[in-house]
């Protein structure tokens, strides 16, 4: 095997990695912000989020890339912002002095 070919895996490799890495931190974020986040196989269906009761749960497509589960969180995490507009009274820590300086 040439040496630009060795160099051409280390970096696609060193890109899985960085993509898991990049996967990783983004459910730690969606954790964060209160989700369960569930891996399924989803077949026919879009990765998505839901609210059971005070639960908010984020569906991942087990049959997916980590790139592509990766773009489909960044997706799910944008439309959940977009559904639930950010309001200081949903957020903890949050006292009414400090709401009306927002």
């Amino acid at each position: 095997m040439s040496t630009a070919a060795n160099e051409n895996r280390t970096n696609d490799g060193d890109e899985t990695v960085n993509i898991v890495q990049r996967l990783k931190s983004q459910i730690k974020k969606a954790k964060s912000l209160g989700f369960t986040v569930r891996f399924e196989l989803l077949e026919a269906e879009q990765p998505s989020w839901c609210v059971l009761g005070k639960s908010k749960i984020l569906f991942l497509d087990l049959s997916q890339t980590a790139n592509e589960q990766l773009r489909s969180l960044n997706e799910t995490l944008d439309s959940f912002f977009a559904a639930e507009p950010v309001s200081m009274n949903s957020q903890p820590g949050v006292d009414s002095s400090q709401r009306s300086a927002a």
